[in-house]
């Protein structure tokens, strides 16, 4: 066991106070957002604990609708297309621009990401945000691999925000995580007795410890109070107890005031560098992990990518808001009013199977009162003719026909406001469309579903962005070459730094490998068309090539690739009209091929100079100019006017149809060409 000195006890307790101290200006900031403070409210609700029913004989029906559309959005919004892709401009590289085109599409299939996505995205719905924390877990099958871990934000504490678009122009943030405590002690054995005595009391309690009543016992609690006396060992508290564990990732600008290079970073790691003097130490950003009691590492961002590895999901963005606005909190008094209707109704419904019984307490006794049950079938009760009203049978209660109107008012009102109305519908129209399927599907689209659905698609791009980077740095060779076989090699992999896929010169150290692979970056795209990424928003892009496809206006191979078909292969062409021209002569689309087309148009234009030519011919004959006069015509015209022995010439325009008519083409003014019949110049 490692023991500090003075000096480094003293550091650790400096740098935790300069922590706690972040972390309680990180709650002031997140204590100020409407959504972080209707969470718990939100969580009531979706969870089922609706008003208390003042009396058991009162219905206690729910319909706990706010669950509902939090589960259809989230699904809705999680079901992206397999279209990962990245593009260069660089042809050297486009090979590698599909091994991480590739590698993506496996990994998210793998690893199943789009559970994350879909906590991340209730957690957004919920209380404005959700995060994804792209990590490197070592511990993961096969060496280790990237992982997507949903954080609510409760467990994501701003330093130094900003109102932005993204979090990385945050100064950083402080993420928090429920650790096993014995697993801790594990990995960092000479901090056990820091790690025991570590509390949870720094963050605000996750959302479902704020609910009143409904406090979170976790096994470890009710172990370590049923330790009975019987004279056994007494389990210690690292044996059942959980602790916070807290990560900082934040922005450092401090430098090597030293005149000696100081070494950076866990030795032996792919973020281990040296700093030389004046420099700054952490260039890519400072990482530190650490519990209530004590630092357990501190030192630079271990990802080369140098941002902060979340990206925040946020659906409905609101200006000067850190975490948008919540979706399901402004549905909380519709959800209540639509189940006290619920509730009237079962309790009239009640009094109408056990109508109230009018009775004389001379007649009945109160015991044989309680066991008269008038939903009982056969009811026979025995009175007598003279006693007249002192037994009745009443009815029940009456309704007004408009309270089930009003219901499917509230329901309708709650799934227009979320916009699970508009998802309902697009998931009706997943069928063959009709003519007027485009039209309805439009409609069912509405701004708020595609709002949310271009918010998520922002968000998988971040992750993409941050994915790049993450497997040039701890993807190998021999971990490419195990998912995609031989082409998961490149020539890069045997450079001068080998195994990685940035390229290397002589003169390149190891250390400079995180600079270089910021710049080979800066080579890809990750190219994915607005409101295409997401199944939900692409749908309409389906539709119009579908249509477009059935009216003979576009090739097969747009088609296949607008729904995401496998197997297509290279594609034959650029334009559309090439390969409308190819897919023609391949006899998989309708139509004439682009030969067969010119030899009909060159025999068209046969035909119609055979025709002027036997128009001419007639028109000489019936003027006379084969043979002579025609009969009973004019005389043969003299000399030409101006020529010797005629009239003088009176200048001006010559008249037209002087030239016989020929056949000649002509631009039509979109490109192409037209035929035409012309008598004059």
């Amino acid at each position: 066991m490692a023991f500090l000195g003075i000096g480094d006890i003293l550091y650790e307790r400096k740098l935790l106070d300069g922590l706690q101290t972040r972390i309680r200006d990180g709650l002031a900031w997140l204590k100020k957002e409407p959504a972080y403070l209707k969470e718990p409210d939100v969580l009531r609700c979706i969870e089922g604990e609706w008003k208390a029913v003042a009396s058991k004989a009162l219905s206690r029906v729910y319909d706990n609708r706010l669950r509902q559309i939090e589960s259809n959005i989230a699904s809705s919004l999680t079901d992206v297309r397999p279209i990962w892709s990245y593009t260069t401009s660089r042809i050297d590289y486009k090979e590698q621009a599909d091994i991480f085109s590739k590698l993506a599409r496996f990994w998210w299939r793998k690893s199943h990401s789009d559970r994350p996505l879909f906590s991340a995205i209730k957690y957004s719905e919920r209380a404005g945000s959700g995060f994804l924390w792209q990590r490197w877990n070592p511990d993961l099958p096969g060496g280790g691999d990237i992982e997507l871990v949903a954080l609510g934000p409760r467990d994501v504490l701003p330093i130094g925000p900003v109102y932005s678009e993204s979090i990385q122009e945050w100064q950083g943030v402080i993420v928090r995580q429920t650790v096993d405590m014995a697993g801790l002690v594990h990995q960092y054995p000479s901090k056990r007795s820091a790690i025991e005595g570590s509390t949870q009391g720094w963050f605000d309690p996750p959302a479902r410890q704020l609910l009143g009543s409904k406090r979170v016992i976790t096994p470890a609690d009710i172990l370590w109070r049923s330790v009975a006396p019987s004279g056994g060992p007494t389990p210690s508290r690292t044996e059942l107890g959980t602790c916070d564990l807290m990560v900082a990732y934040f922005k450092d600008y401090s430098r090597n005031t030293s005149d000696e290079p100081k070494r950076m970073g866990q030795p032996g790691t792919s973020w281990e560098y040296v700093v030389q003097p004046g420099e700054r130490l952490y260039p890519r950003g400072r990482m530190v992990k650490f519990v209530t009691g004590a630092v357990l590492e501190d030192g630079p961002n271990p990802y080369w990518h140098g941002q902060c590895p979340l990206t925040r999901v946020m659906l409905l963005p609101e200006p000067e808001s850190l975490l948008g606005l919540s979706l399901l909190s402004d549905l909380i008094p519709l959800n209540d009013r639509l189940n006290e209707v619920l509730r009237c109704l079962d309790d009239g419904l009640q009094q109408w199977v056990r109508r109230p019984i009018k009775t004389n307490s001379s007649f009945m006794s109160e015991e044989k009162l309680r066991a008269l049950d008038p939903r009982m079938a056969g009811l026979k009760v025995r009175v007598n003719g003279a006693v007249g009203e002192d037994f009745q049978i009443l009815e029940g209660p009456t309704f007004p026909d408009w309270i089930m109107s009003y219901a499917e008012y509230l329901k309708n009102a709650m799934d227009e406001n979320s916009g699970a109305k508009g998802l309902r519908q697009l998931d009706q129209l997943k069928q063959m469309p009709s003519g007027d399927t485009l039209e309805k599907y439009m409609e069912s689209l509405t701004p708020l579903v595609a709002t949310m659905a271009r918010q998520v698609e922002i968000a998988l791009a971040e992750v993409a962005d941050q994915f790049i980077m993450n497997v040039m740095q701890f993807y190998t060779t021999q971990r490419r070459f195990q998912t995609l076989g031989p082409n998961g090699a490149v020539l890069e992999d045997f450079d001068f730094n080998p195994g990685t896929l940035v390229p290397a010169a002589p003169t390149d150290s190891i250390e400079s490998l995180p600079e270089r692979a910021i710049e080979h970056k800066k080579n890809f795209i990750f190219d994915v068309q607005a409101n295409s990424f997401l199944k939900v928003s692409n749908s309409t892009k389906q539709l119009q090539v579908l249509q477009l496809y059935q009216r003979n206006a576009v090739d097969p191979w747009t088609l296949w690739d607008a729904f995401d078909m496998q197997g297509i292969g290279p594609w034959p062409a650029e334009t559309i009209a090439e390969r409308m021209g190819v897919a023609k002569q391949q006899g998989i689309m309708l139509g004439p091929p682009p030969e067969l087309v010119g030899a009909q148009l060159q025999v068209q234009l046969a035909q119609a100079q055979a025709m002027l030519i036997q128009t001419m011919g007639q028109i000489a004959m019936m003027t006379g100019q084969a043979g002579g006069p025609p009969m009973g015509g004019p005389p043969p015209p003299g000399p030409p006017s101006g020529g010797p022995g005629g009239p003088p010439n009176p200048g001006g325009r010559p008249g037209s149809a002087q030239d016989p008519p020929a056949l000649i083409e002509r631009s039509d003014g979109e490109g192409g060409r037209r035929v035409v019949l012309s008598e004059s110049r």
